[in-house]
């Protein structure tokens, strides 16, 4: 059976794609970021996590692919945690999917300084 993508594997696809990324740190996992700000990270139970526009969320939630991320009592409204499907390809194509568009909400945002 072939594995679910790694956080390698996704910033591999990121560089294909001709995506801003590099890979740092969130919770002591590895990340993806695009200008020092995190975009995906895979959680200590594998599943992928993605920062995404608060409407696209409720969106996946409908469809039963993702859930909002609460951190003890707090739902992070731009965060969503990624389910996996019943095939490790389908999985795959969806975390590429939801990668790029993690990237492009978190570069399209201003930075503060």
């Amino acid at each position: 059976m072939e594995p679910r993508p790694s956080i390698d594997d996704l910033l591999e696809h990121c560089r294909a794609h001709n995506l801003d990324a590099d890979v740092g740190t969130m919770f002591r996992s590895p990340a993806l970021r695009c200008r020092g700000k995190v975009f995906a990270f895979v959680g200590f139970d594998g599943a992928l996590i993605v920062k995404l526009p608060h409407a696209r969320i409720v969106e996946l939630a409908s469809e039963g692919a993702a859930e909002q991320v609460t951190m003890g009592r707090r739902t992070m409204r731009e965060w969503a945690e990624i389910a996996l499907l019943a095939s490790p390809r389908s999985t795959a194509d969806l975390w590429f999917t939801l990668v790029e568009e993690a990237h492009k909400f978190v570069s399209s945002q201003q930075v503060h300084r």
